[in-house]
């Protein structure tokens, strides 16, 4: 059991068998002993993310596929999960980390080993602000430049370019970057009494059907302990997923919620 949705924020780093520094908030991964930097693009960041936080975890493929592309896992492929993954692992070895660092599991998905430490480092808001003890110098006297006055018709195309800039990095941001309300956007309402202590979602349908009932009977405090349950699994593998959480996420992104997996009905 463990936490599966936290809000991604630049004062959150973890640190990769004490040698690599990881930071989500600008998709880093930097050796501490050579400064070596690598920038991973959205998708390999939510996974490896995702995998850190569950290491030790064997997670589904379509799981990932759906902490890496969002709303677009329906039309993403499992070979752009494995070549998002393998330029994960080459982003890994470039800065000095094992490639057999994230593992390939036959036909139940992949899983992180390594030694994780989290830390929380303090804001740096105010960085721009600090005081050096130099005595300030006395600018060198040179003749001021002649001011060039921009034309009106400079000024107008440079507002059109910047009104351009501005929409497609909105637009990019809402695509590639996927929040809890996109993740969680397909689940729907499950009507039950069985299970009235909570209520049950699944992904795209509507009925719970036998091997749902039978988890979360083996699993009853699931329900007890938690308002909302989002369900979902592969029939053909035999594997289910449960989100729990205290509030809706789609209407509560920053809630914590914990994750329970059954592979192949065995637990």
């Amino acid at each position: 059991m463990h936490t599966v949705f936290e809000k991604y924020t630049h004062t959150t780093l973890y640190t990769i068998n004490n040698l690599v520094d990881f930071h989500p908030g600008d998709r880093t991964l930097t050796n501490k002993n050579t400064q070596k930097t690598v920038i991973l693009q959205n998708p390999a960041s939510f996974i490896l993310l995702y995998l850190l936080t569950n290491c030790g975890v064997v997670i589904p493929q379509t799981q990932l596929v759906e902490v890496g592309w969002g709303d677009k896992n329906t039309i993403t492929s499992v070979n752009t999960l494995y070549q998002t993954v393998l330029t994960l692992r080459n982003a890994l070895t470039e800065v000095g980390l094992p490639r057999d660092l994230i593992k390939t599991v036959a036909r139940r998905g992949m899983m992180m080993t390594a030694e994780i430490q989290r830390t929380e480092m303090e804001s740096v808001d105010n960085a721009g602000e600090s005081v050096t003890g130099e005595e300030p110098t006395s600018p060198a006297l040179t003749a001021p430049p002649l001011k060039m006055r921009p034309s009106r018709e400079t000024l107008m195309v440079g507002a059109v370019l910047l009104s351009v800039l501005l929409i497609g990095v909105g637009l990019s941001f809402g695509l590639l970057y996927p929040t809890a309300e996109s993740l969680f956007s397909s689940y729907a309402i499950v009507d039950t009494t069985s299970f009235s202590s909570c209520t049950l979602l699944l992904k795209g349908n509507s009925t719970l059907n036998t091997r749902y009932a039978t988890f979360l009977t083996r699993h009853p405090d699931i329900c007890q302990n938690h308002k909302y349950v989002y369900l979902s699994g592969m029939n053909s593998a035999k594997n289910i997923a449960a989100v729990a959480c205290q509030l809706d996420i789609r209407e509560n992104p920053q809630t914590k919620c914990t994750t329970w997996y059954s592979i192949n009905d065995k637990n």
